[in-house]
């Protein structure tokens, strides 16, 4: 946890010590998972992000943990959409959970 706290914090004073400032657009989507996937498969939910375009970088975190076996991320899809994958790495059924947006510009 220290060492979480301390890059947090490099990276927080490197980004004042040059003026650059991060500013970071929110949102939230539905309910994605819940259902049944096979190995490899992947479900979807999208939110609208005012200002995102395409190649913003897209930080993704749900709000109930999906279940060990289960990855996920976000991307800009089209100018102010964002789509958030859950995809599994085995036949699981990832837990239904909102997903948390952060689009960096």
């Amino acid at each position: 946890m220290r060492k979480l706290l301390l890059v947090i914090s490099l990276l927080f004073w490197a980004a004042q010590s040059n003026n650059t400032t991060i500013y970071g657009m929110r949102a939230a989507t539905g309910s994605i998972g819940g259902g049944a996937l096979l190995a490899g498969g992947c479900t979807s939910g999208t939110v609208a992000v005012t200002g995102a375009t395409n190649g913003m970088a897209v930080a993704a975190a749900p709000v109930t943990y999906p279940g060990d076996g289960i990855v996920w991320f976000g991307y800009v899809s089209s100018a102010g959409t964002v789509t958030v994958k859950v995809c599994s790495i085995l036949a699981l059924t990832p837990t239904a959970s909102a997903y948390n947006v952060t689009v960096l510009q």
